[in-house]
Order: C-alpha cells, then sequence, then structure tokens
C-alpha cells in the first residue's frame, strides 16, 4: 500500500523549462508536492517564483544535473517521489549534428542514470518526454504510433535510445509502467 504522501510526491526532471513549468504548475494546481529538478541550462531560476505566484502553493527546487548521478541518487532516496516526469534534455536538431556525443551523454547516459536511481528507491512510474521526431521523413499522414521509427538526427537518436532502455526497464518488473509522450513543437499560453 502506498502512503498518501508518497503518492503526492512528483520529481520532474527540466522542471523549470517550457513544457516543465507548465507540467508543474498542473500538478501544484491538483495538489501534488512538487520537486523540479533542473541545471538551469534552458531555463531560470526566476521560474521558481513565477509558478509559486501563479500557483499560490510551494515548489521544490533542486538545482541538478542528471549527470551528477550522485546528486541525483541522494535528491530522490531524500524525496522518494511516487512518479517522476522526465523531461530534461538537450533539444536543438541542429546543434545535435554538431556536438553528438554531448547530446548522447546529456540525454542517454542522463537517462540511464535516473533510470538506475528509480531503481534503487522502488519507483516504478515514469512519464518520459520524447519526440516524434523519432518517426523521421513521414510515410503518411498523419503519423501515428504504427509509423516505423527512423529518426535521422541524433537529438531523435537519443530519445529513441533511451526510449528502447525503458521499454527493456518496464520488462524487468510487472510493477513499472512508463509512458512515452513523442510531440512536435509545444505552444501555448498558462491557463492561469
Amino acid at each position: 500500500m502506498i502512503s498518501k504522501t508518497k503518492m503526492k510526491k512528483i520529481f520532474v526532471t527540466g522542471g523549470l523549462g517550457y513544457i516543465g513549468s507548465h507540467i508543474c504548475s498542473d500538478l501544484l494546481n491538483n495538489g501534488y508536492s512538487v520537486f523540479a529538478y533542473d541545471n538551469l541550462h534552458s531555463s531560470n531560476l526566476s521560474v521558481v517564483k513565477k509558478i509559486e505566484k501563479i500557483t499560490n502553493k510551494k515548489l521544490y527546487f533542486i538545482k541538478g544535473d542528471l549527470l551528477n548521478k550522485k546528486l541525483l541518487q541522494n535528491s530522490l532516496k531524500k524525496i522518494k517521489p511516487y512518479a517522476i516526469i522526465h523531461l530534461a534534455a538537450l533539444k536543438s536538431v541542429s546543434e545535435s549534428f554538431k556536438r553528438p556525443i554531448e547530446y548522447y551523454k546529456n540525454n542517454f547516459v542522463g537517462s540511464l542514470n535516473l533510470i538506475e536511481c528509480l531503481d534503487q528507491i522502488n519507483c516504478n512510474y515514469l512519464i518520459y518526454s520524447s519526440t516524434a521526431s523519432v518517426y523521421g521523413q513521414p510515410k503518411y499522414l498523419p503519423i501515428n504510433e504504427k509509423h516505423d521509427e527512423n529518426p535521422q538526427n541524433v537529438y531523435a537518436k537519443s530519445k529513441l535510445f533511451s526510449e528502447k532502455m525503458f521499454e527493456d526497464w518496464v520488462k524487468l518488473s510487472p510493477k513499472r509502467k512508463v509512458v512515452t509522450l513523442r510531440y512536435f513543437n509545444v505552444a501555448g499560453a498558462c491557463r492561469s
């Protein structure tokens, strides 16, 4: 049986980014305790105060990188979240061609570190932010889940490799659940 306190804790990697900040706001507005873990590479610390102002709730922030496994491990052991929403990633298609190793390291190794830490705290629920660019050139439109995967850039490959790793992780235990979100560019404004 999961305690109500544990059930309410959600850990969001990349929680201060564009998508992350909206997710954190919605989670807070729905009664969850939210822990945003972000290295501030593509975000800003001022987002914490903006989220708290919009929601009138406390957002817990940890400045951290998924490549800093020790900090990640310590943070997750202390928080013991019910679920993880994994949004943190380098995300520029053009940049990924120029810096492929950095993309594989950040996006794939960071995800690997996260999954190893989840095992240590027995957290079995993960929502993963991937990309629809794993499909490559569309063979038909609209693209659906049956479309072949054929990533055409390093960014998409790094995301697909992580997806495959999460699929294998789920197979190790019937308790584990992963939801992968594949989408293109996200746009919109805050409703609050």
